[in-house]
């Protein structure tokens, strides 16, 4: 491998070809110690759809403020307010364009000694990264691996957060492409290997909820540009300053699928006039709005309202299943990690995505099973 960078025009500030070439020249894979492929990426199904007509977005903000609401996410964790653009180029010159380039990181810290990468730490609480006022630096949007994500930047900010954007600046002045990429970080652990530190990052790289709330990002960011931007890996764009392995063991394919099943949700909102028929569930206004997706119940490690009623019903399917019992006791309506796991359990005998959240699908199987009198 040599690691060849892929071509900048500097008369049009773009990366050369057309986007969807572009997405295959800046999503290379990354591997450990800053090894990138020449050969382009194939780009999958979903985001060569789209960055082939990259003016049809195909949404509308309704649309997309309709599932944020369902997945329990506000615009303000990622990137700010849906009714204002994204910053533009040259320091938000008003005669630049806008931002055109979706930047992935990762934030990678090293392990303490005796750690290790069981999921049950690193994608928890219980790692300290995943709280999000222990991260903080230049980018736009952080997103932890246990689903949670802040705002460090407003998308309307323009600023730089790599080698290539504050080194290589052609001859415009040392702003030029300032605002012409926004910055989104991945918490990622890393471990030695080869002699170096921090070398290796954990299989799989990243988590569902780390890959659906950087899709909600891009859907976003999107949405405020008035086309689809164009997604780039930081170790590509850096490639002529050294051997940047970041973000190390990105799944193109599974955050390609992320995004496709939420355009989908979009699209065909066939829960929204869902109602709840079982006799514990009916007369629920919370359960109610999770059905119809509206609102998403998310482990906090504190009091949730409706997920009291869902601990009951799981407790009562678990006569038959042990998976899903729950000692609750006088933790009856708190979502920590025992609720979360029955949900798990739960949602892998349905066969439904895995990610221990209470939305509509998981209400409406949990629904069924119950008895209606």
């Amino acid at each position: 491998m040599t690691n060849k960078k892929y071509p900048f025009d500097f008369n049009t500030m773009k990366f050369q070809g057309t986007p969807l070439q572009q997405a295959g020249g800046l999503l290379r894979t990354i591997k450990m110690l800053g090894d990138i492929e020449d050969a382009p990426r194939v780009i999958p199904a979903t985001l060569t759809r789209l960055l082939s007509n990259v003016e049809q977005l195909g949404f509308t903000k309704d649309q997309l403020r309709k599932l944020l609401n369902s997945k329990g996410v506000d615009a303000k964790n990622i990137g700010g307010s849906l009714d204002k653009s994204v910053c533009r180029a040259n320091n938000n010159d008003e005669d630049a364009g806008f931002a055109d380039y979706f930047v992935i990181h990762d934030t990678s810290y090293l392990l303490d000694n005796g750690e290790t990468f069981a999921p049950e730490f690193i994608n928890t609480s219980k790692w300290l990264k995943n709280w999000l006022e222990n991260n903080s630096g230049d980018t736009h949007i952080f997103i932890t691996r246990n689903g949670r994500s802040k705002t460090q930047n407003d998308y309307t900010t323009p600023f730089r957060a790599t080698r290539f954007e504050m080194e290589n600046i052609g001859s415009e002045g040392d702003e030029i492409h300032k605002g012409r990429f926004l910055h989104h970080e991945l918490i990622q652990p890393r471990l030695p290997a080869r002699g170096v530190a921090d070398a290796q990052a954990p299989v799989p790289g990243f988590t569902p909820e780390q890959y659906t709330l950087l899709a909600l990002c891009y859907l976003s960011a999107s949405l405020r540009r008035g086309q689809w931007l164009i997604p780039v890996l930081h170790g590509v764009l850096d490639l002529e300053f050294g051997d940047h392995d970041d973000p190390q063991n990105f799944d193109l394919n599974a955050w390609d699928t992320t995004i496709d099943q939420l355009l989908k949700a979009m699209a065909n909102p066939s829960t929204s006039n869902a109602t709840l028929k079982s006799k514990l569930f009916k007369n629920d206004p919370t359960l109610q709005k999770v059905a119809r997706r509206e609102l998403l119940l998310v482990a906090t490690g504190g009091m949730v309202s409706g997920i009291d009623l869902v601990q009951d019903a799981l407790n009562l399917l678990g006569a038959t299943n042990p998976d899903l019992l729950i000692a609750v006791g006088s933790n009856r309506g708190s979502f920590g990690p025992r609720t979360k796991a029955a949900i798990v359990a739960f949602q892998k005998l349905q066969s439904i995505t895995l990610d221990g959240k209470v939305g509509a699908q998981t209400i409406l199987k949990l629904d069924a099973l119950l008895p209606t009198s």
